[in-house]
């Protein structure tokens, strides 16, 4: 045992030798592995808001936008009800059936939106949106995204995520816009390489006709 013991010692200290003598590019790596994790976690948490950040929000909270419309409409629901069956002079009635026609054109408009659209409004918006979603002055499609905007499910998220990029309502619209100016230019080309794939079929359509002549003739 002792004579293998003694075999081990040189072992051990050519590899300790070894090892040594390549530590600079263990250094390397290990510089490597950090700069990549740091740009790694850069990319999940930017310093500065980017078109990605943004993207990947708004695919985060179509869950919680989705969570809210369900609470509200719910709620809406129950309000129109209890309107419609409220007792009280004619003049009361009518006032509940006006409301609670507005309430049922809101119900209907919140279903009928993306969870993406309310959560890019939710995003940008700046203005009141206590006083948005009750104004009946202002569109039925800014009062549905404004009355799902203060709800907790999507303001909670909201707040956080101004407090990250606090020049959040400033440069978020312009970052949609190129979102909006790419879908766009994406459209175009796949219509324009409809229309393209359509000319050979109008002209064999018309080779056709002319033989056709030609043989009746």
């Amino acid at each position: 045992m002792a004579i293998a013991s003694n075999r081990r010692a040189p072992q051990e200290q050519r590899m300790k030798a070894r090892v040594a003598s390549h530590k600079p590019l263990s250094t390397f790596l290990a510089r490597v592995k950090s700069e990549t994790a740091d740009s790694f976690v850069d990319q999940l948490v930017p310093k500065k808001l980017n078109k990605i950040s943004l993207n990947n929000q708004i695919i985060r909270m179509r869950k919680d936008v989705k969570r809210a419309k369900v609470h509200v409409i719910h709620k809406l629901t129950r309000t129109i009800a209890m309107l419609r069956k409220s007792k009280g002079n004619e003049q009361l009635k009518a006032k509940h059936e006006r409301k609670a026609e507005r309430l049922t054109k809101k119900v209907k408009r919140i279903d009928e939106l993306s969870e993406d659209e309310i959560a890019k409004f939710a995003l940008t918006t700046t203005e009141d949106l206590n006083r948005l979603s009750t104004d009946i002055k202002i569109p039925m499609t800014t009062q549905a995204m404004a009355t799902i905007a203060i709800h907790k499910f999507v303001a909670g998220p909201v707040e956080e995520y101004r407090k990250a990029f606090p020049d959040l309502p400033k440069t978020a619209p312009n970052l949609l816009k190129k979102k909006k100016r790419k879908n766009k230019l994406k459209l175009e080309t796949k219509e324009s390489s409809k229309d393209h794939n359509e000319i050979p079929n109008l002209v064999s359509e018309s080779d056709n006709r002319k033989n056709n002549i030609n043989d009746n003739e």
